[in-house]
Parts: C-alpha cells; structure tokens; sequence
C-alpha cells in the first residue's frame, strides 16, 4: 500500500503496477503468490456440479446449502418448447429472457452439465442470442450473465423450500419467520446497545446465520469493512422508516405475524366499508321517506283544489 492509498506491485528494478486506486467497491480478499500473481481469493460459497445425481449445487464453505434438483421435462404449447429445466430454478424457459435448455452427459468415462441456448429467430433478442452464462454472487445467489435471477440461494433457511438443503433448526425458530431488510433502526428502552463481532472475514450470510442460531437475535447488519452487528432481547423495537431515507438493517419477523396485521387490516377496512354503506343506505332512506312525504302532501293539495272547484 502506497502513502497515496494505493495498491500496488513492486519489483526492484520494474515499474510499479497498480491494483486498485481507491473508490468504492465490493469487498473481497485476495492473496499475494510468490510468483508475483495477485489472486482473488474464494468466496464462502462455491456452484459445482454433483456427478452423482446429476444436479448442481450450491456449497456453503463446503457443505451442500442448495440443491438444483432434478433435470425435467418441460413442455409450453403456446411457444412450442419442449425442453429441460431444473426443478429447483424460479425461472421458466422461454424465448424471451430466461433462453436456456439444459442437459447433462454421464457415460461412465465423463460426467457433465451443460446448456444450449432457445432461439427463435423473430422473438428472441440479439443480445439473447449471444450473452449467456450462470454467474454465483457472493451471497450464494444464482443470476445469468444479463443479471437474472435465477436462484435465490441467499434466502434459504435450512427447511428445505425451494431447493434449500435441511438443517437441522434451532427449537426457537420456525418456517414462518424469515429477516426481511426494513429502513429504519431498533430501540431499546434499557438503553442497551448492538453487539459487534468485529470479525472483518464474516459475510452477510454468517450474519443471517448466527443470528438465525441465536434464539434471542431479533435482527443484524453487516458491513464491507466489517463484520456483524446483532440486536439481542426481548425489548428491542424496530421502528421502521417509510420513507427509506434511513439505513437498512435485517429484521427478523413473522410470517404469521405479517397475514395477522393483513388480516386486522382487512377487517379494519371492511368495517370502515361496512359503515359507509349503512350510513348511505340510511340517507337514502331519509330521502326515499321525504320524497315521498312531498308527494304525498302535493296529493293531497290537489285533492282539497278539485274538491273546492
């Protein structure tokens, strides 16, 4: 490292070369060889192919965290595609976007996955044509080389949905509870503060994960230049920003929470409808009886004028 905050190379007797100059950016680790070569060094979480059952995977330092499930058959009459899919990809085939027909080798001397690309010369995109790739982000999640999702890898929490490997779970968490990233900030009135762990080389997945392991964990953060912070207790509040003018933190909540506020919503509102309608009903009426009292007295009128002619 420079004193200009540079990261450079140097070698008696050769110009420096420079690595990075500052700015923002992803956080990542790498290492310095011997041959001079600057390597990137391997994330937390790896794609492979499984041999065996024929399926990709997604390893979590070292252990299956997802699961691309089998190879299928998938068939749309309207387009006309008759391909194969994996069971566990969110994305379906089509001509349009996510253009991609895979397929596997296994004949006992190599064992492979690969892919071939659906056009059709009038609906698919050049860019469509030519592009294409699976790319693993640092968060496990899986996209194409045009940035679709393809796989949501991130958001597996060890109860086997959608591909996600099972683990076995703390007794204090459920399938309903999953962290949501809400802006706003947490609220003690014991006046307690966040606990840091400091520890640089932990991602937003170890985060999520001890979090997830600690049955007092109501929410995290974690940053780029360090590791996580956690907010413990019971007496912690979350206060959400709705305008999303404040940081973002994970807040771990409540599936069932969530459908029982929709639901007191839901019947707020009908009330609310329930009221309007039976006021206007009775303002009707009012003017139904009025009109008709009106019409009744105009009667008779016009009686007592033909009885005086």
């Amino acid at each position: 490292m420079s004193s200009a905050g540079k990261l450079i190379i140097t070698s008696n007797g050769s110009d420096p070369i420079e690595l990075y100059a500052g700015g923002n950016g992803t956080n990542m680790t790498a290492k310095l060889l011997n041959s001079g070569n600057f390597v990137v060094m391997n994330g937390i979480f790896t794609l492979e192919w499984d041999p065996a059952r024929h399926r990709l995977i997604v390893k979590r330092r070292g252990l299956v965290y997802w699961t691309s499930g089998d190879l299928k058959n998938y068939t749309d009459e309207n387009s006309r595609l008759n391909v194969k899919e994996f069971e566990n990809i969110v994305m379906k085939p089509d001509v349009f976007n996510f253009n991609y027909n895979f397929t596997y080798v296994s004949n006992g001397v190599e064992d492979y996955f690969s892919y071939s690309l659906i056009i059709d010369p009038k609906l698919t995109s050049e860019r469509q044509k030519t592009v294409s790739g699976l790319r693993l982000k640092f968060n496990g999640d899986i996209y194409d080389m045009k940035s679709l999702m393809i796989a949501p890898v991130s958001l597996c929490y060890g109860n086997y949905t959608r591909g996600c490997e099972l683990r076995e779970q703390p007794r204090c968490r459920n399938h309903n509870e999953t962290f949501v990233w809400k802006s706003g900030h947490f609220v003690n009135g014991d006046g307690s503060q966040p606990i840091a762990d400091d520890n640089a080389s932990h991602t937003e997945s170890d985060c999520r994960d001890n979090c997830w392991k600690d049955c007092e964990c109501v929410g995290f953060t974690s940053g780029l230049e360090y590791g996580c912070s956690y907010w413990r207790g019971k007496y912690w509040t979350f206060v959400q920003s709705y305008d999303g003018i404040e940081a973002g933190q994970f807040v771990l909540v409540s599936e069932a929470s969530n459908k029982t506020e929709s639901s007191t919503k839901r019947w707020k509102t009908w009330k609310i409808i329930t009221l309007v309608i039976t006021v206007v009903v009775i303002l009707l009426g009012c003017v139904w009886f009025i009109i008709q009292k009106i019409e009744q007295a105009i009667a008779k009128a016009n009686n007592i004028i033909n009885t005086d002619s």
